[in-house]
């Protein structure tokens, strides 16, 4: 890199004296010595690494691809199956959620866990939901159905879904989007 800088400065220096300036061109190179200290670095952090959703259809939907996840209460009974990778050093919490915006903070939870070492879902997590035709969500059939009425302005609603790992302080959150299609 330093002899191509160089070599662009001595070119230039060229041009600029076959020109005829007549003038004097001063070009200075500095160098100095630096040194490089590792430092370890420990994080307390879950990083959520993958995200996948297999749709009402089976089909899957993930944050690296443009496959949109069709969730559909009236087709294998609005099922869908949420699963995630997060490299976590200590516990985490998990959150779903259903939301016609980019933005998570004006999303509807539809679900959280606990996860991490001695949980059922460790480093990995899988979370079978289900869609109502009365706009509901949830992925725990021990609890309620989320209300996604202010989320669906007319059906089908496209929006995202989002999975996000986060401290058990929730001091830390880190989340990705899928995009979906209520019906």
């Amino acid at each position: 890199m330093f002899q191509l800088k160089t070599a662009l400065i001595s070119i230039t220096a060229l041009a600029l004296a076959a020109c005829g300036g007549g003038g004097s061109t001063s070009i200075g190179v500095s160098h100095t010595v630096s040194s490089t200290t590792t430092v370890a670095y420990v994080y307390d952090e879950p990083a959520l690494l993958k995200a996948s959703v297999y749709d009402s259809y089976g089909d899957r939907a993930s944050i690296d691809d443009n496959y949109v996840a069709e969730i559909d209460p009236y087709y294998n009974r609005g099922i869908f199956e949420v699963n995630w990778s997060v490299d976590a050093p200590s516990d985490y919490y998990i959150e779903i959620a259903f939301g016609y915006s980019l933005f998570f903070d004006q999303a509807s939870v539809v679900h959280a866990e606990y996860c991490g070492p001695y949980e059922f879902c460790d480093t990995q997590g899988t979370a079978i939901c289900d869609y109502t035709s009365n706009l509901g969500m949830r992925c725990d059939v021990g609890l309620a159905h989320t209300d996604l009425s202010r989320q669906i302005f007319q059906l089908p609603q496209s929006g995202y879904l989002f999975i996000s790992a986060c401290s058990t302080d929730f001091e830390y959150c880190e989340y990705d989007t899928i995009r979906a299609k209520l019906f």
